[in-house]
């Protein structure tokens, strides 16, 4: 048998393996994905678009009643103002407890904030990613440790949209 066939074989088991791995941990091949503003996050497990504007999405869980909606505030860090101004219309409303704390996401700072009442809890996250400031509504989660878990795709998958145009 000549060499060749044999680099050949090799190059082919490299090329195959690497498609592979690429394939098998990558968060956007083989997954769905939307665009909202100027931002394209992929969809997290479970999960399908509702409704979709210019500046928001809608994200369903095709399982049970989760929903997630994911606003786009704007350009500019505003996060922690959002908050504040959050925090003060829903206490305003029929919650029994607020509260409110700041996180780390994947070197992103996060501001959740906590409303409960007699129907569960809702988290708000707020955070600044992309010089754009974005909100996050998670309602109808029975499990938090499923809260932070979208929370941390969607933070880690959000991406500019290139086929917008630059702001």
């Amino acid at each position: 048998m000549d060499k060749r066939w044999i680099l050949i074989l090799v190059i082919l088991i490299i090329g195959l393996g690497s498609m592979y791995y690429i394939v098998d941990h990558s968060n956007t091949v083989g997954s769905a994905i939307t665009t909202f503003s100027k931002t394209t996050i992929t969809i997290p497990d479970d999960f399908s678009v509702g409704d979709s504007g210019n500046d928001h999405v809608e994200l369903y869980n095709k399982k049970n009643s989760e929903k997630i909606t994911i606003k786009d505030n704007g350009k500019g860090n505003t996060a922690s103002k959002t908050l504040k101004k959050l925090s003060e219309d829903y206490g305003n409303n029929d919650y029994d407890n607020i509260t409110n704390n700041t996180e780390r996401i994947n070197k992103q700072k996060v501001y959740n904030l906590y409303l409960t009442n007699d129907n569960g809890t809702e988290q708000i996250s707020v955070f600044y990613r992309q010089n754009h400031t974005y909100t996050a509504i998670f309602e109808n989660f029975k499990n938090d440790g499923n809260i932070e878990k979208n929370l941390k795709f969607i933070i880690e998958t959000m991406t500019p949209d290139y086929k917008q145009g630059k702001d």
